[in-house]
């Protein structure tokens, strides 16, 4: 039995921490024994179900905000420092460079310190910010043992921006996972989750999501295909300026922000398409899941490697024209064999797969 310790900011799951949770499922599903700290206090609830697989123990701050939760969750590694982990994964840098850090002081043992780059400083920050990010790297980012880019453009990004950390530490590409097996053991609802045909899109409603350009382009298109709503799946803080703008185009009725929802899936499944509209992405999980239930899938070039999905509809981000034409080749077109091609790739991408290629990187060399 394997030793492994996660840790994550919180229980919700957005990309980085639902690939953390794959991580851990994987890994209980190997009877290997699971350690999760959160920095912040239990919100969700959303990790619970991984009790039912093997043995697991998690770890809350009691706190709301990651700052003050640092010191709760530095006494919760601390009580863990008799352990030797086989492998410590994360997936955001400050808690890459957090977890480094207490590995320099001896906090953590570890055999395997596994990184994975959530996300790309480079294009989203400036100025001050993008320093103190380039401090975090310097801080813990040294004793990772394997950083994990999802694509050869972080990957590009990134040693672009840091010179160094090819000299101090082995980069490989690997693609983002699916849980293939957690997939298929969903249930999915024989009832309808709308009343009407949809368009789903769903992330949280921040601007790198590019919801503000969907809607516009849905907006193109709304008069013909009347009977198509638009559903976005969840939250945040845009809500406002996004209703805004569905109310000044006149499509209250249409657009729907249906705010968290448990089950995407059953949406994905009934939906006639799904699409992601972002502007950036360090690559977007949902389009897999997206991909694991409908033929139909749009998606902006957000991120490196997704022209190269066989099946998926691709288009320029940032683009309205380039939205509305991609919405109606997927409605017009005939994409049945996508079911197969899909399968094919989410195939590659499964959790085995990628377990597969960090053993073989943290051992090569």
């Amino acid at each position: 039995m394997k030793n492994i310790l996660i840790v994550v900011p919180d229980d919700r799951l957005g990309g980085a921490e639902q690939f953390l949770k794959n991580i851990s499922f994987f890994h209980l599903e190997a009877k290997n024994k699971v350690y999760v700290v959160f920095l912040k206090k239990r919100m969700s609830g959303h990790w619970e179900d991984l009790n039912e697989l093997g043995e697991v123990k998690f770890y809350f701050s009691n706190s709301e905000t990651e700052l003050s939760g640092l010191r709760t969750s530095f006494l919760n590694l601390l009580k863990l420092r008799g352990n030797v982990f086989d492998y410590v994964y994360t997936s955001h840098l400050h808690i890459t460079s957090f977890v480094g850090f207490l590995i320099r002081l001896g906090v953590i043992k570890k055999k395997h310190f596994i990184g994975r780059e959530s996300t790309t400083i480079f294009h989203r920050f400036k100025g001050k910010q993008l320093f103190f990010f380039k401090m975090l790297y310097l801080l813990g980012y040294p004793k990772v043992d394997l950083l994990v880019s999802q694509t050869e453009l972080m990957k590009r990004q990134l040693l672009e921006g840091l010179p160094w950390i090819e000299q101090k530490i082995k980069v490989k590409v690997i693609p983002n996972p699916i849980n293939l097996k957690a997939i298929r053991n969903i249930r999915l609802s024989e009832f309808s989750v709308y009343q009407k045909e949809f368009i789903v899109s769903a992330g949280r409603l921040i601007p790198e999501k590019g919801y503000d350009i969907l809607i516009n382009s849905f907006n193109d298109i709304a008069e013909e295909y009347p009977e198509l709503d638009l559903l976005i799946l969840g939250e945040g803080h845009k809500r406002q300026e996004l209703e805004e703008q569905i109310m000044s185009l006149g499509l209250e009725n249409r657009v729907i922000l249906k705010g968290h929802v448990e089950n995407v899936y059953d949406f994905f499944w009934q939906a006639r398409l799904c699409v992601v509209s972002s502007r950036v992405e360090g690559f977007p999980n949902v389009l897999l899941q997206m991909m694991s239930q409908n033929n139909r899938v749009v998606s902006t070039k957000c991120a490196g490697g997704i022209e190269k999905l066989d099946g998926v509809i691709c288009i320029n981000k940032n683009d309205e024209s380039a939205m509305k034409l991609g919405l109606i080749e997927a409605l017009e077109s005939n994409l049945q064999n996508n079911k197969f091609i899909f399968e094919e790739q989410l195939e590659n991408r499964s959790l085995e797969r990628f377990q597969t290629k960090i053993e073989e990187f943290v051992e090569i060399g």
